[in-house]
């Protein structure tokens, strides 16, 4: 899927790897995500369980948004397509 990234790489498909990780840290100030960075941020978090509203805190975006984006994930992961 979009978010199993090659081992040791910094950039994929668009997102900066490196900026991600330090978000996910919980050091030091969140980095400025794009909306692809914080879905993977999503992604990534959720999958080491972390708690969506931890998630949604950190990213800067609402817990429904990190809800809906990890459903959308695990839908595509699925080879699910919502009409929404």
């Amino acid at each position: 899927m979009w978010w199993e990234v090659p081992e040791g790489a910094t950039w994929h498909r668009g997102v900066d790897l490196v900026a991600v990780r330090r978000a996910l840290s919980m050091r030091g100030p969140c980095p400025e995500l794009s909306e692809e960075e914080q879905r993977y941020a999503v992604v990534e978090a959720a999958r080491t369980g972390v708690p969506g509203p931890a998630i949604a805190e950190r990213i800067g975006v609402a817990d429904r948004t990190v809800t809906r984006w990890w459903l959308q994930a695990e839908e595509q992961q699925a080879g699910v397509t919502s009409c929404g």
